[in-house]
């Protein structure tokens, strides 16, 4: 064990005392998947620098094969489609129908973006325990602007008030909010908390909705993030600054791909990359296949449940 955690060190990879840290009892489920992640990383490149130390390589269990996309993207049955195939953190899951969602030109529904927001959010803390330099970063379900903002009809502050009971915000520098608008268009909200700013990204450039949305967006964030300062005894600037992102970003030119685009836009942010220029609408049909791979990689349930 001391050899392993000084190659991770020398590695600059996640040490013992760092996952230590990341695994808590309040967040075992993503200190596993985290876990599961390193083993299928990181063990045969210390296999490979330190010999098997007596490790019989045919004896560790390797987990099944997750199912090939292009067969869950086939057409089934309603029974076939109920199959869950991916379970997640947080009782995620997806269905067979869910996760042809991610097949040709079809719209992202809220399982299949929350599963992948899940994955990044994975992704992102064993990046941050790691040391690497990325931003630390909370991402909120689909379902949490669907409740702050009551199906679109007010704003109902106490109706989220649980959702960070456990969470301390304040102490990340990013936000990361999917916004679902009335299941017609997916766009992405970001508050950068160390700069104050909250950011809108919209892959149709303000063409899919009218202009109010995204001036709706960014004042009910700002309010809530005002009232979520005032209940926790925590100080923010009065007012934050709201900017709308265009100038380059990646434009959609179809009329499903938003919630794709979204998903993009979060794991690069989360990264600490640029969003803009980033990739473009010819990328889709490869991020579509590309994000099917990971999810059954991270969460796939090979044999299927029903």
């Amino acid at each position: 064990m001391d050899r392993c955690a000084a190659y991770g060190r020398s590695r600059g990879q996640l040490s013992l005392q760092a996952l230590a840290r990341l695994c808590t009892p309040k967040n075992t489920e993503t200190c596993w998947h985290v876990l599961v992640s390193l083993w299928k990383q990181y063990l045969p490149k210390w296999l490979a620098a330190h010999g098997n130390s007596g490790i019989d390589s045919k004896s560790i269990r390797k987990p099944p094969n997750p199912p090939d996309p292009q067969h869950l993207f086939q057409a089934a049955d309603q029974e076939t489609d109920r199959t869950v195939v991916l379970t997640g953190p947080k009782s995620y899951q997806a269905s067979r129908g869910d996760f042809r969602c991610l097949q040709a030109c079809n719209w992202l529904n809220d399982e299949i973006v929350n599963l992948y927001l899940q994955l990044l959010q994975i992704e992102s803390s064993a990046a941050k325990a790691a040391g690497q330099g990325v931003p630390k970063a909370y991402l909120f379900s689909t379902f949490f602007w669907t409740r702050l903002a009551c199906f679109g009809k007010a704003v109902d502050y106490a109706g989220v008030a649980s959702w960070t009971k456990k969470v301390d915000i304040f102490s990340h520098d990013l936000l990361i909010f999917p916004i679902n608008h009335n299941n017609l268009h997916w766009c992405l909200a970001m508050a950068n908390l160390s700069s104050s700013t909250i950011y809108y990204y919209d892959s149709m450039l303000g063409s899919g909705l009218s202009g109010h949305a995204e001036a709706v967006v960014l004042s009910t964030l700002e309010g809530w993030l005002q009232e979520e300062a005032r209940r926790k005894g925590c100080q923010i600037q009065e007012r934050l600054e709201k900017v709308t992102v265009r100038d380059d970003l990646p434009e959609q030119h179809d009329g499903s791909s938003c919630g794709v685009f979204v998903c993009q836009y979060a794991r690069r942010l989360l990264q600490g990359a640029q969003v803009q220029r980033a990739f473009s609408q010819q990328d889709i049909p490869e991020l579509r296949l590309q994000m099917a791979t990971q999810l059954l990689d991270a969460f796939g349930q090979p044999n299927g449940r029903s």
